[in-house]
């Protein structure tokens, strides 16, 4: 890692309670909360919704901030470039495809400065960050040069490793379809 990169956690809110979802944090050395879920409410977990956590992880230290333009849940594009044609998931498709576009760009690039001062971790609600639109972030947060860790239960925390279906380029990863090969035997 550079002296230039950052190290960002992930973490998923699933069905934890919320001094276990603290705990969870605090333990992995996280003061600051990027909540990345686009419309940050719960009915099931009422604890989770935004307005709850802007009043009380303050008193339990930490941070908290809503990045909306990081959030999942995005319509494909019109005229979608393809780019990302490899991923069979419409809603991943339609994400990756989000990624590339300059208010992800510009909320990347805000995350990743207040990592240079705050210990994060991105939030979701979805517990396994490889079913989550957080795998994605991590992998324009990896491309980029930064270092990324997946909070999973009380485990050790995982590194993310570029996604093998993704491609850098200098706009970030793409996820193009698989190439036949040229001397395909059949």
């Amino acid at each position: 890692m550079s002296s230039a990169s950052v190290e960002i956690r992930t973490v998923g809110h699933s069905v934890l309670g919320f001094d276990s979802f603290v705990s969870l944090v605090k333990d992995a050395g996280v003061s600051g909360l990027a909540d990345v879920r686009r419309f940050p409410v719960s009915r099931r977990h009422p604890h989770f919704n935004r307005a709850v956590l802007e009043e009380l992880l303050p008193a339990a230290g930490l941070e908290y901030r809503w990045f909306e333009d990081l959030g999942g849940r995005r319509s494909a594009p019109r005229q979608s470039p393809g780019l990302n044609g490899g991923l069979r998931v419409g809603g991943f498709r339609a994400y990756a495809d989000y990624a590339l576009t300059p208010p992800f760009r510009d909320a990347l690039q805000a995350l990743i400065e207040w990592a240079r001062s705050t210990p994060v971790a991105v939030c979701c609600a979805e517990a396994l960050w490889w079913q989550c639109h957080r795998r994605i972030i991590a992998d324009h947060l990896v491309t980029a040069g930064h270092r990324v860790l997946h909070l999973v239960g009380q485990g050790a925390p995982a590194a993310h490793e570029l996604w093998d279906l993704a491609r850098a380029t200098p706009a970030g990863p793409v996820y193009p379809p698989a190439q036949p090969e040229l001397f395909d035997a059949g």
